[in-house]
């Protein structure tokens, strides 16, 4: 984590305030902004229920000294028609689904490759989203 060590054993993080909040690397693995500040939120409740129950005098994530993560939200870049059908038009036999599903339904990767032919209504036209596939180091698991 690049910082000094204190008394402790635990490194101070010596970052200027908002560096790297962006996104955060934790050994191998990649955070998204929203999965960080959703962790905090989670942490700063748990803290503040601690408050409540008398367990703690203060919580130190409502300290001045902690700063929440900031998620610095980028303009949607929405791909021309032509670009799409190029892509779709790429992708042969079963694969052709891949692009298509994304496109029109707006289906992220993991839930793509999730999909199961019982997720289909095709009476009524709709697409079930109940499972996503993920990488976890080097692991593959199925979310429900």
């Amino acid at each position: 984590m690049g910082g000094a060590e204190r008394g402790d054993g635990l490194e101070a993080d010596k970052r200027p305030a908002g560096a790297g909040m962006g996104s955060c690397t934790c050994r191998s693995e990649r955070f998204e902004p929203s999965t960080i500040i959703t962790a905090f939120l989670v942490l700063q409740g748990v803290l503040d229920l601690a408050v409540a129950d008398g367990a703690i005098k203060a919580s130190p994530a409502k300290s001045k000294v902690v700063r929440p993560p900031i998620h610095r939200s980028s303009e949607i870049q929405v791909w021309a028609d032509q670009a799409i059908s190029r892509l779709i038009d790429a992708h042969h036999g079963t694969l052709r689904a891949v692009p298509e599903l994304a496109a029109s339904c707006g289906m992220r990767e993991g839930e793509i490759y999730g999909i199961a032919l019982e997720d289909f209504d095709f009476d009524d036209r709709i697409v079930k989203v109940r499972r996503q596939i993920k990488n976890l180091r080097s692991r593959t698991r199925c979310d429900r």
